[in-house]
């Protein structure tokens, strides 16, 4: 990976989420006052240190109430995608 661009909050198309792991040596890229995603992750990029897996299956946020409820709706309606068995 070559750059790293911050999501557009209007727009569409591949996001960052998921997991990180990181090494150590990436705490040295983080001031107390800035955001992973705005200068460090930038920067590792342009330094060839960053790798991305992307995930063609399904993903969906639950960082909200609202969000919780549509997954467990999902489940309990037997209609979720990631239920394999």
């Amino acid at each position: 990976m070559t750059e790293f661009t911050e999501k557009n909050q209007i727009g569409e198309g591949w996001i960052n989420g998921g997991f990180m792991v990181l090494n150590p040596k990436v705490l040295d890229y983080i001031d107390a006052d800035v955001l992973l995603e705005r200068g460090p992750l930038e920067r590792l990029a342009a330094e060839r240190q960053l790798v991305a897996y992307r995930h063609g299956g399904v993903w969906q946020p639950m960082d909200t109430v609202r969000e919780k409820k549509i997954l467990e709706n999902l489940w309990a309606s037997g209609q979720a995608p990631w239920r394999i068995w």
